[in-house]
């Protein structure tokens, strides 16, 4: 009986390590503070769940209000994102991105952002400019990730209003995971492991 029991403990272990694991990570900005929220699912049942609350912030469009000039200046941006660009040929090279991207499957990316400065035209130059960043970034998360985000801009004509918020869905096997997880900690350490 002892041994058909620890028997059964092996399958159940085994058939875990194989099962997909799902976790959403969602991360948010707003005038009532910064958070994040993390939860891990198996089997329909909420394994982990974390929650912070990072920061609260006051007259956050207040101070961004009276900083704004009408002008936009992106040329610093777009040097920096066009020198960013060549190096991510060489991290999807790289033997650490590649066991990530095995390990890994995203099922989801989306981030919508709500605008509003409580003037139309202010409110349209914002977006705008919203747009062409969340533009940049998602060209390059397209790139290293293999997967579009899904990107929204909601603008608010009518009062000061902020909020934006990032969601990624992923999931993974954990046999896989636990696997992956220690060929990367021997590339910490300096050791190069076949995959």
């Amino acid at each position: 009986m002892g041994l058909f029991l620890i028997g059964i403990f092996v399958l159940l272990i085994v058939l875990l390590l194989f099962w997909t694991v799902k976790a959403e990570l969602k991360a948010y900005l707003s005038p009532k503070g910064i958070g994040v929220h993390f939860h891990i699912t198996l089997l329909h049942k909420r394994l982990f769940y974390f929650e912070r609350h990072i920061s609260t912030f006051e007259n956050l469009l207040d101070s961004l209000m009276a900083s704004l000039e009408p002008s936009f200046d992106l040329s610093h941006l777009e040097d920096f994102l066009s020198k960013q660009e060549l190096s991510i040929p060489h991290i999807k090279k790289s033997p650490q991105y590649k066991l990530l991207e095995k390990t890994i499957h995203i099922n989801k990316l989306t981030w919508n952002t709500n605008l509003g400065f409580g003037d139309a035209a202010i409110t349209a130059t914002c977006c705008g400019l919203a747009w062409t960043i969340k533009g940049m970034i998602s060209h390059y998360a397209k790139q290293l990730l293999n997967y579009p985000p899904s990107l929204h801009i909601s603008p608010d004509y009518t009062k000061n209003t902020f909020s934006s918020e990032v969601m990624c869905i992923f999931s993974f096997k954990l046999g896989k995971a636990i696997v992956t997880a220690y060929k990367l900690s021997k590339y910490r350490k300096g050791r190069r492991i076949s995959s």
